[in-house]
């Protein structure tokens, strides 16, 4: 029996997500049901606008618990679903994106225990959890307070990482998302105001020679970046081979880019042929041509007929 046959049919088990609601959510939902029916007395009889806000941002403190809880069963891969977040996205119609990040905010929200010791272990991000789980954040603070904490640099100390974010959550207070989001930004210049290291992964790291793949027509492209060495070598290897040749028309019709591409071909002809080239798997390299008598005797190339006996 599927999943969604157990919620839809026989009601919530232990192994179904309806089973670990916590009864935050119940209490939540008696208290905005009033404005749900769009009661006209509900602002007079219950709660004023600012009160309804406060109690609906309740709301996703007990979906973090949830989404928590379902991820810590494994339910996901009890069901032969790839993950929670795509659990959750098929049962409520998600998209991805979203269901990923109900279930990001669930781990950094929401205490667990620790892997290794099994003791118990406060959440990542404590001051926004407390502030969900009291309504004091929109959904779009939260988002921005939390996005900003990811940003800390590794380095900052627990202690300065954890005033960080009760001084972010204090900020939301009085700010509009805008205004936080400049704040934010600022907190995270000022902690890291060099900002990150250049990469310096050396000039081994930089230049290479890269084939693609072969097309349907034969050829094959590639690029690639050389040092100032392997530059002047091949230039110097390749300049004898680039000089326009004559053809029975009176001039050579190749481009530049083509004769560059006919030299080094006939560079590597002539390695090969050198012998000088150390061995591959115990045997010389040699590049090995395949053809009849009469293929050699109609060859032909853009200056005349050629035969190699």
């Amino acid at each position: 029996m599927s999943f969604t046959a157990r919620r839809a049919g026989e009601g919530p088990d232990k192994e179904s997500p309806n089973g670990v609601v916590p009864a935050a959510i119940s209490s939540i939902a008696v208290t905005i049901a009033p404005y749900s029916q769009n009661r006209t007395d509900a602002y007079t009889d219950h709660l004023t606008p600012p009160e309804l806000e406060r109690a609906a941002r309740r709301l996703p403190a007990g979906r973090h618990a949830l989404v928590a809880e379902i991820d810590a069963r494994g339910i996901a891969e009890a069901h032969q679903v790839r993950s929670t977040a795509v659990l959750i996205g098929d049962l409520l119609h998600l998209s991805l994106l979203e269901a990923t990040g109900w279930v990001r905010q669930a781990g950094e929200q929401v205490a667990g225990r620790d892997l290794i010791t099994g003791q118990p272990r406060p959440p990542l991000q404590p001051a926004v959890a407390a502030a969900v789980a009291a309504g004091a954040l929109s959904g779009e603070q939260t988002q921005i307070i939390s996005a900003t904490m990811r940003k800390v640099p590794a380095w900052v100390s627990p202690a300065q990482r954890a005033a960080l974010e009760a001084d972010l959550v204090g900020h939301a207070q009085t700010l509009d998302p805008r205004q936080l989001l400049l704040v934010c930004r600022h907190a995270l210049h000022v902690l890291d105001q060099d900002g990150k290291p250049p990469r310096d992964r050396g000039e081994s790291h930089q230049v290479g020679l890269v084939f693609g793949k072969t097309r349907l027509d034969g050829l094959t492209p590639f690029k690639g970046i050389a040092d100032a060495e392997t530059k002047a070598a091949l230039e110097a290897a390749l300049a004898p081979l680039t000089r326009p040749v004559k053809s029975q028309d009176g001039r050579d019709t190749r481009s530049r880019a083509t004769r560059m591409h006919d030299a080094l071909r006939e560079l590597s002809l002539r390695a090969l042929a050198s012998g000088g080239l150390p061995s591959m798997a115990g045997m010389p390299a040699t590049l090995l041509l395949t053809a009849t008598i009469e293929a050699l005797v109609r060859m032909t190339t853009p200056f005349g007929p050629t035969v190699m006996v």
